[in-house]
């Protein structure tokens, strides 16, 4: 897993390496010292670890048990109230885990609305991302985050700035007044999947991977993300028409696994 300045890796011991890291990410690395590191270096006390992610401001680890332990500045400390955990991501400042029940819990900023709670209150500790109860896998980003449902399904919560909520508006389908922008603080339907069996978050993109092996994404595309064969520059869209705010699919892709 990869962040800004940052990296970790999960051995098939259960333990989990991190390398990287510089002065104002000092520590981000979990093993205890405030210093940046060149070759990978243990994170403490992790021995059951079955995943990791990790972003700019920290890092989280499922464990074997069902609980989550995460770090940044420190090293780790266990998610209180988590103990069925089945998948965990990592946003800019949230993370979210998906239960064993298909519930969803997060925790952390939410000035967009990205906790799915139906609030923009931050929260320290895990809540419930209102109305899933069939999630599957959970991809967090900059200021939204998206699961995949048993049905195929896409919801998605948070920052819709630039479409990335993929439910066909950039302009709602509510107003976080925190971060200025549209958003919905709870999970809205990505249209048009069905499908789907992995989702990616990025900064304010997301993807989502078919089972018929093709790949659609939909949000921002000033630099050509959603893979559709347009972006921006002298032959390119302009900004705003860049962005896609329902699926739109990967041009080339008929196997992706």
């Amino acid at each position: 897993a990869g962040g800004e300045v940052d990296s970790c890796a999960l051995l098939s011991s259960g333990h989990v390496e991190c390398w990287g890291g510089d002065s104002f990410y000092a520590g981000d690395l979990g093993d205890g010292n405030k210093e940046s590191s060149t070759t990978p270096v243990e994170v403490r006390g992790l021995t059951n670890a079955t995943q990791v992610a990790t972003t700019n401001h920290g890092s989280c680890a499922l464990l074997s048990s069902g609980h989550v332990d995460c770090w940044g500045g420190s090293e780790p400390v266990e998610v209180p109230g988590i103990t069925n955990a089945t998948d965990v991501t990592v946003g800019e400042y949230d993370s979210c885990a998906v239960l064993s029940s298909g519930h969803v819990d997060c925790w952390g900023d939410n000035s967009s609305g990205e906790l799915g709670d139906g609030t923009d209150l931050a929260s320290d500790t895990p809540v419930e991302v209102h109305g899933l109860t069939n999630a599957t896998q959970v991809a967090a980003a900059y200021e939204h985050s998206c699961a995949v449902l048993s049905s195929g399904h896409v919801d998605c919560w948070g920052g819709n700035q630039s479409g990335q909520l993929g439910d066909g508006t950039a302009t709602g389908p509510e107003y976080c007044e925190q971060s200025e922008g549209p958003c919905s603080k709870t999970p809205v339907e990505v249209q048009g999947l069905t499908n789907a069996t992995e989702v990616a978050a990025g900064g304010s993109d997301s993807c989502a991977l078919l089972s018929s092996g093709h790949v659609a994404c939909w949000g921002g595309n000033q630099s050509g993300q959603l893979g559709d064969g347009t972006s921006l520059g002298p032959d390119g869209c302009e900004e705003v028409y860049c962005n896609r705010d329902t699926p739109v699919e990967v041009q080339g892709l008929t196997n992706a696994i």
